[in-house]
């Protein structure tokens, strides 16, 4: 097959949104407004900024505009002066200025550029990041962006580390508002774990090289954490927890909050009641759930992780669609979930089994892979943690209940 439907974004997006919410920072990208129009637009939707009722620092990302003139004659004097402006008028701490498709062709050198703006400005770090969307989709941008977090923020570390017993880091959760985290710093807290850095989520600089301090690290998101977190545990030995999707689905949870607590040695009486007390309220929901038919489009921890959930409510997960590679997750662990698993194949596939099982409920994270069915998008609220459980119960079981189930209308998202 030499041509498909895009539903995944690339390397640039990827990389971008790796950075975009750290605290003091600035993203440039060295490409046409289009490229940078997209890919800003994409990042503020899913940090959640657009549903939000209160004013937020919307991520500094701009774009020198590339022209015809800089394809054919090079850019490097207008980035340059483009950098320096930033630098006066923002004052930032860290400049990400990332390479696109056309960028990468002509061979822009951002890497020199980026040396010599932070050997002349001594209080703003300059990173380069050879993202161009050729070169992968978004999971290879994360894991470059990975790296380059790794070597010019974290290397700085070597030598100096100070573990501090009860400090922890959060890989992966890249929403500015943490919802799919927001239980999990909780349950930290309640036992006495109060220093938590997101990385590289909602934090400072000053928090990113203190990172390598922390006594744990706990994956979110396999795709954009587990390769940071192998670098952390050779370098710097610190061990991590989590597979990425076990923040969802109520034995997940537990199983996860519970390696938590034996960890730091901390008494698990109270977890295990409120696990119980959870279990109680979602088979509350079995009734009405129990036996309906439902189809997953999602990434690859929401999609096995709302499987779990549906599973625990009675529910048949009759096709779980994924954008997923088997680096780290494999087709098996879907096949726990629904015999029938489309891992990175054609949407006109999906539509098909669409079509074919007729589901009474589609859950999805991808609302234009499955328009114009009616589908049950995410809840800016997400449902992770105990919680979410419930939520997301309450939530499937009202729909059923409103005799919308399976209707050939879209839902905005």
């Amino acid at each position: 097959m030499d041509y498909f439907e895009a539903y995944q974004s690339c390397s640039l997006f990827g990389a971008l949104r790796y950075f975009a919410n750290i605290e003091d920072s600035v993203c440039v990208i060295n490409g046409p407004s289009g490229c940078s129009f997209y890919a800003r637009n994409a990042v503020v939707n899913l940090n959640g900024f657009f549903e939000s009722l209160s004013e937020v620092k919307i991520p500094h990302i701009f774009t020198v505009d590339f022209t015809e003139k800089d394809v054919i004659f090079g850019n490097e004097e207008r980035l340059e002066r483009a950098l320096s402006d930033i630098i006066q008028k923002y004052q930032p701490k860290l400049i990400v200025v990332f390479n696109c498709c056309v960028s990468e062709i002509i061979g822009t050198d951002i890497d020199q550029i980026a040396k010599d703006l932070s050997e002349r400005e001594n209080n703003t770090k300059v990173i380069a990041v050879h993202s161009a969307g050729f070169k992968g989709d978004q999971r290879h941008g994360m894991k470059l962006a990975a790296q380059l977090l790794f070597d010019n923020i974290f290397q700085k570390r070597i030598g100096q580390i100070n573990t501090v017993k009860d400090k922890v880091n959060i890989l992966g959760d890249f929403d500015y508002f943490n919802r799919s985290t927001k239980e999990l710093v909780e349950k930290l807290k309640k036992i006495g774990i109060s220093n938590i850095t997101q990385v590289p989520g909602s934090c400072s600089i000053d928090e990113l090289y203190a990172a390598p301090d922390a006594s744990l690290n706990i994956i979110t998101c396999q795709n954009a954490s587990r390769y940071l977190a192998e670098l952390m545990k050779a370098k710097f030995g610190i061990p991590y927890i989590g597979k990425g999707f076990d923040l969802y689905g109520l034995d997940n949870c537990f199983k996860s909050y519970l390696s938590l607590y034996q960890f730091f040695g901390k008494d698990t009486l109270e977890l295990e009641q409120e696990y119980k007390e959870t279990k109680n309220a979602l088979n509350s929901y079995k009734s009405i759930l129990a036996g309906k038919h439902a189809i997953i489009v999602a990434g690859t921890r929401r999609s096995l992780g709302y499987a779990a959930i549906l599973k625990e409510l009675g529910m048949n997960v009759d096709l779980i669609f994924c954008e997923n590679i088997d680096t780290f997750i494999k087709r098996e662990e879907y096949l726990r979930y629904s015999e029938n698993v489309l891992l990175n194949v054609r949407i006109d596939d999906l539509a098909y089994q669409i079509k074919r099982i007729n589901p009474d409920i589609i859950l999805t994270t991808l609302p234009e892979m499955v328009a114009p069915n009616q589908y049950i998008p995410r809840l800016s609220d997400d449902f992770a943690g105990f919680s979410g459980c419930l939520r997301m119960a309450e939530y499937i079981s009202n729909y059923s209940q409103s005799g919308q189930e399976n209707k050939m209308v879209a839902i905005k998202n």
